[in-house]
């Protein structure tokens, strides 16, 4: 598998946008191609920024510039509430970090040009329920408790969603040793800093790296994510000579099983945004590199760019979401096996009726594609299928033996 054509010029732009890389926009650059793939990777300011100048296209130049400034709003609403939170937090003496949002944006040249969705926070159990409920004296109202890492609060006018995480990570279930230490940490060695003219309060560098590189990785597993992840990621390491990056990061990361998933991630970030190569990474000419950077184009933010990111998903994991390493269709055949009892639980608790449920699942897939309700399973889902099994499987992420 190869990236396209459009996905090779969106690269070029961005490591000269953020790494000063020289870059020339060809001349045959599909415009609406390359502002639609900027939107599924979540980078539409900075592309637009430093590439609509060359636009040839005045519709697609309109419409990108139209995009760019409701992103610079929202991104200016989400940065007061990040203000909000700190001060709302400070003022009632609970502890607190801000993690992503302001704290990613913090590392990047232009902070605006980072796009943000919401206001993400971290409390500790501690401080949990006084959280909770100050937020509730202020106006919010919550949902999503039953969520196993966040709460998320609401409040009309408000300007943006928060999500109050307990745990930024998502990994509790393996009981990684030295993982979960690392969440109150967070917030105790968190320091007050500020973002432009936003004043908030966000983790160290060990902490702040782990949580960037732990949410994409989370995330590039099931729902994906956007180029947008890579940038943040490459505009953290940028602050970190070589010695200082292996000093603090090196030995930890060894030990929770992550050094390789760093120096893939970072090599990628040197390969395709220009970043400054350091001797720690990887070699940024292993397959390893192109293929997180073909997963990553592929799946866009949280899956904006696949739309059958879901079917890979059921070809490549397990009921509890463990990767296989078995035949990816019989995988499926399993996947949808299960499946069945979830649609018709009564009916599956008696064992003779159970094949008439394995039936109807693959009746009813079947159906839906012959009318168009569903996409056939095409040639290029299971190589993708492929790819990411192997690409998982050679991070080799939590391994430490």
């Amino acid at each position: 598998m190869k990236m396209n054509h459009t996905q090779q010029i969106l690269l070029g732009v961005l490591s000269q946008a953020l790494s000063g890389k020289e870059y020339t926009i060809p001349a045959d650059t599909d415009w609406e191609a390359l502002y639609a793939e900027s939107r599924a990777q979540a980078v539409v300011p900075i592309v637009y920024a430093a590439a609509a100048g060359q636009c040839t296209d005045a519709q697609v130049r309109q419409k990108w510039k139209a995009v760019t400034i409701r992103s610079l709003q929202k991104n200016r609403q989400i940065q007061l509430c990040h203000s909000y939170v700190h001060k709302l937090m400070t003022d009632h003496a609970i502890p607190y970090t801000i993690i992503k949002g302001c704290a990613s944006a913090h590392d990047y040249p232009d902070p605006m040009m980072r796009a943000m969705g919401d206001v993400d926070f971290l409390v500790p159990k501690t401080h949990w329920d006084q959280a909770v409920e100050l937020l509730k004296q202020e106006g919010f109202a919550s949902h999503g408790e039953d969520h196993s890492l966040h709460i998320s609060f609401e409040k009309p006018g408000f300007g943006s969603e928060m999500e109050m995480h307990h745990d930024p990570f998502g990994f509790a279930k393996l009981k990684l040793p030295g993982l979960q230490e690392i969440i109150p940490e967070a917030v105790e060695k968190s320091v007050e800093t500020t973002c432009g003219d936003i004043t908030f309060r966000m983790p160290d560098p060990f902490c702040h790296g782990t949580v960037l590189l732990l949410h994409a990785y989370r995330h590039l597993l099931y729902s994906g994510i956007g180029v947008r992840h890579l940038c943040d990621w490459a505009m953290f390491i940028r602050n970190f000579d070589e010695d200082e990056f292996v000093r603090i990061f090196k030995k930890h990361y060894e030990g929770l099983g992550i050094w390789k998933l760093t120096q893939v991630f970072s090599a990628a970030a040197h390969r395709y945004l220009g970043i400054p190569y350091q001797k720690w990474m990887a070699s940024p000419d292993r397959e390893e590199c192109e293929m997180l950077m073909l997963d990553i184009l592929n799946g866009g933010n949280f899956g904006q760019g696949d739309d059958d990111r879901a079917i890979q998903n059921r070809s490549l994991y397990d009921e509890e979401r463990k990767l296989t390493e078995g035949n990816s269709l019989i995988q499926m055949i399993r996947t949808m096996n299960r499946m069945a009892p979830e649609q018709f639980p009564r009916l599956m608790k008696i064992v003779i009726f159970r094949p008439f449920g394995w039936i109807f699942m693959g009746l009813r897939y079947l159906f839906r594609v012959l009318t168009g309700k569903r996409k056939k399973i095409s040639n290029d889902t299971m190589k993708k299928v492929a790819m990411r099994r192997k690409l998982y499987q050679q991070l080799e992420v939590f391994k430490t033996e």
